[in-house]
């Protein structure tokens, strides 16, 4: 009977398997000093981060924090948090000017203005699916947007609003990667990626470029067993709630149903080392 013991790991021989993996990388195949991990205040990348330092030293670990206007303010409130309690060098690049003269928000906007004619600035936006595990019918794309006043409006997204949205939001991991390559390049490090096991699954990732650490993420739901003395607790929550709005399914179900039905992510990665963690 499946249950969430399927998710349960040895932490101590996954992270050393890990942290050996990390070292072959940087400084055996692609000669560098350290490690760039684009630190969001979420589980992922924390993990990535306190691994990253017990694998090279914290003194070779530089975390960068990339908010931009929709970011909330704990989120680089935890992210320092984590690098006070790891140690690591933290550099703050607020990234929204970059975004804005891209036009992410004014294309995202006006998508959302598609199906939303009164969606202006105050307003906020995430895109969800209904639950695909409880739920019966066909999974269809809606925005909810809330108003300066807290009203929250629910409108299902026709094909080519929910491409527009998409489109334009994806500039931000991607502006997000181009900075954390510049500081890599700059001192010389690697750099990181954060993705889950999910995120790889549904495609959720930045392509990669080169001096690139590709080792495997950890499972989302292996996530959260994970502790590491001295590091500020991430509540699991934050991590399911970004979850649900990405693929309409809480985290911890969604691994189950991967575990259940033996998806082969692994072959695809050996067939694909050009998408990277």
């Amino acid at each position: 009977m499946l249950s969430p013991s399927v998710l349960h790991i040895d932490c101590a021989v996954a992270v050393r398997h890990i942290e050996e993996s990390i070292c072959e990388a940087v400084y055996h195949r692609l000669h560098r000093k350290g490690i760039v991990v684009g630190v969001s205040g979420g589980v992922d990348s924390g993990v990535v981060a306190a691994v990253a330092a017990r694998a090279l030293g914290s003194d070779r670990v530089i975390g960068l924090v990339m908010p931009d206007a929709d970011s909330a303010s704990e989120s680089a409130e935890l992210a320092q948090m984590l690098g006070q309690a790891l140690g690591i060098r933290m550099i703050v690049e607020d990234v929204t000017a970059t975004l804005a003269a891209a036009g992410c928000y004014r294309r995202r906007d006006e998508a959302i203005r598609s199906v939303v004619p009164e969606y202006d600035d105050g307003y906020r936006c995430k895109i969800v699916l209904p639950d695909l595990v409880t739920l019966p019918g066909y999974p269809l794309y809606a925005v909810v947007v809330r108003s300066p006043s807290g009203e929250e409006r629910r409108v299902r997204l026709p094909l080519d609003a929910y491409l527009g949205i998409v489109a334009a939001t994806n500039f931000k991991q991607r502006v997000r990667k181009m900075m954390e390559y510049y500081y890599a390049d700059r001192f010389r490090f690697a750099v990181a990626g954060t993705a889950n096991r999910l995120e790889h699954d549904q495609g959720f990732i930045v392509q990669k470029a080169v001096r690139h650490i590709p080792f495997r993420p950890l499972d989302v739901g292996k996530l959260c067993f994970l502790r590491f003395e001295g590091v500020p607790h991430i509540a699991p929550s934050m991590l399911r709630g970004r979850a649900t709005v990405r693929r309409g399914t809480s985290a911890d179900i969604a691994e189950r149903r991967a575990v259940r039905e033996r998806r082969p992510l692994r072959r695809r990665a050996r067939r694909r080392p050009d998408r990277g963690l």
